[in-house]
């Protein structure tokens, strides 16, 4: 189980410099590797939203399941949804048939779609949340909490979020 399922949460001693964490971490977004709009503080953010996704799994929250045979996490079913108000899916759809009318096929087709998606991840989210659903998640959840003016992607899993919650009263 991981250790946002056991809410465990942990900072290592690279984060013990605070103005050196704030300096690569001011680099990372411009570089678009974290949301813009945050700080160095959203790291906190970034961790409560595993803690929240973990725990949304086990509450067994749009999907969430944890079994003997696995776990699915909430995480993926809030990462479809939001690519899909998005407007992921028609794009990557489009992209499909502009790369295959410029000849790509099979695995140069699959890799080029990689990038397609990748690309379009990086530009409404992060970087860093193309490494998975949960890193999708945290980083949404930083970018809806602690940017003064969160981009559309944001503001969708804010929207998401919210049904969730509601969900849950």
């Amino acid at each position: 189980m991981s250790k946002s399922m056991q809410g465990v949460l942990k900072i290592g001693s690279k984060f013990s410099n605070y103005k050196e964490l704030k300096r690569r971490y001011d680099r990372d977004v411009r570089m678009q590797f974290h949301p813009a709009g945050t700080n160095a503080d959203a790291i906190i953010i970034h961790e409560m939203g595993h803690q929240l996704d973990g725990y949304l799994t086990q509450r067994g929250v749009w999907g969430g399941n944890v079994s003997l045979y696995g776990t699915t996490r909430t995480s993926v079913a809030v990462k479809r949804e939001v690519l899909q108000q998005l407007g992921y899916f028609d794009y990557i759809r489009a992209e499909r048939a502009e790369w295959t009318r410029m000849g790509y096929k099979g695995r140069e087709l699959n890799e080029a779609l990689e990038f397609s998606k990748k690309e379009f991840i990086t530009k409404h989210i992060s970087e860093y949340a193309n490494k998975n659903e949960r890193e999708f998640f945290a980083e949404c959840f930083a970018e809806y909490l602690m940017s003064a003016r969160p981009r559309e992607a944001a503001k969708i899993f804010g929207e998401v979020l919210e049904k969730i919650m509601e969900g849950l009263r």
